[in-house]
């Protein structure tokens, strides 16, 4: 049992030594020049395409969506209380939030999404937080 065992383990270690190529050979179609390894992903093309297409204006919708979708991964804002709308690359915010903290996250983040020439900021701070008991709505108690 242990011979064969050992003849296994023979086998898969001169197995995966034929499988490198000496470094000497001259690389195989589609390798990249010089014998250097890339990712499939690592071509300069594509990455050119990719700058072009992030750097390139977008629609004022979709520069919108853009940057409320940014706000909305961010645990630092709530996107519910900011409104979005862009027009030619400027992003304008509106909403209520309970702190200045929350204000200046919000335009931090919009700055950052590709496409945004400028921010304008018209998020209010509310002192008094919407809490319970705080609705204008009378409550009834219950009969």
């Amino acid at each position: 049992m242990r011979t064969l065992l050992v003849i296994l383990c023979l086998t898969v270690i001169c197995a995966s030594a034929s499988w490198a190529r000496y470094a000497g050979t001259a690389p195989a179609l589609g390798d990249a020049p010089g014998g250097a390894e890339r990712s499939p992903g690592a071509n300069p093309t594509r990455a050119e395409d990719r700058f072009q297409s992030e750097t390139r204006p977008k629609s004022d919708e979709l520069l919108a969506t853009a940057v409320h979708d940014s706000l909305a991964k961010d645990a630092r804002v709530n996107s519910m209380q900011v409104q979005v709308s862009a027009h030619q690359g400027i992003v304008r915010l509106s909403g209520t939030v309970p702190r200045e903290g929350d204000r200046d996250a919000a335009e931090s983040i919009a700055r950052q999404v590709a496409g945004v020439r400028d921010v304008t900021n018209q998020i209010v701070v509310s002192a008094d937080p919407a809490g319970p008991g705080a609705s204008p709505i009378p409550e009834r108690p219950r009969p």
